[in-house]
């Protein structure tokens, strides 16, 4: 059984067994982020030391954030979706202010694939590179085969 966790990040030494989500056009990886913007815990991704959070059509730098770690990535799939399809086992990794959850997902962007919030209300995962957010109909959601995650305190 996978343990998932959010880890705070400000800068400094990265966490260990980060959740890889995809890579940019020059082959680096980049992994699964969050952070609160606009009233929302909205999902983005981390790459060399920074978070970019697509939120209000661009790209946000954001900090704190937090960093999706995971002990045993081989518990975790990316499971092909579509036009808001969410499927079972889904990893919830934020909200909307009214409290409608954004899960964990990633889509093909040009050269690069790109981590980014499933919203099932819009139908579409929400992606950014280059500054600009990016809507995708077609995607894959990140799923665990069995998890547990930490009790908030």
């Amino acid at each position: 059984m996978a343990s998932l966790k959010w880890v705070t990040y400000s800068g400094g030494p990265q966490p260990a067994n980060l959740v890889e989500a995809g890579y940019r056009g020059n082959g680096s990886k980049t992994y699964v982020a969050r952070g609160e913007i606009g009233g929302e815990l909205a999902i983005g991704k981390f790459q060399n030391g920074t978070s970019y959070i697509p939120w209000n059509g661009k790209e946000n730098n954001v900090s704190p954030c937090e960093l999706l770690v995971c002990d045993k990535p081989d518990e975790l799939l990316w499971i092909p979706a579509s036009n808001g399809e969410v499927p079972n086992g889904a990893i919830d990794g934020g909200h909307r202010q009214d409290g409608l959850p954004f899960y964990v997902g990633h889509a093909k962007h040009e050269s690069e694939m790109l981590p980014g919030r499933v919203f099932p209300l819009d139908k579409c995962i929400y992606v950014g590179t280059g500054w600009k957010v990016y809507r995708k109909s077609e995607y894959e959601v990140l799923v665990a085969k069995s998890y547990v995650l930490p009790t908030e305190k």
